[in-house]
């Protein structure tokens, strides 16, 4: 896992995984003066990157983590 840029949070328990990041807002250089219709979160289970979540939520909480695994 790389390390979290300064508007995101990343909480880790032996069985759960947290995250929380900042709104993008229109007009933002991230935004590229376009409306945010989504976040993708992927992930990589070694067989290729599959869609965890794709929502406007800004939480993300990976219950039933498995301890010492990669994510």
């Amino acid at each position: 896992m790389s390390a979290p840029k300064l508007d995101q949070k990343i909480s880790v328990l032996a069985n759960q995984i947290a995250m929380y990041w900042d709104q993008i807002t229109v007009g933002d250089l991230a935004s590229g003066n376009s409306p945010i219709t989504e976040y993708v979160l992927e992930e990589n289970d070694g067989l290729g990157w599959k869609t965890i979540e794709d929502s406007l939520a800004t939480t993300y909480i990976r219950a039933n983590a498995t301890p010492k695994k990669q994510y």
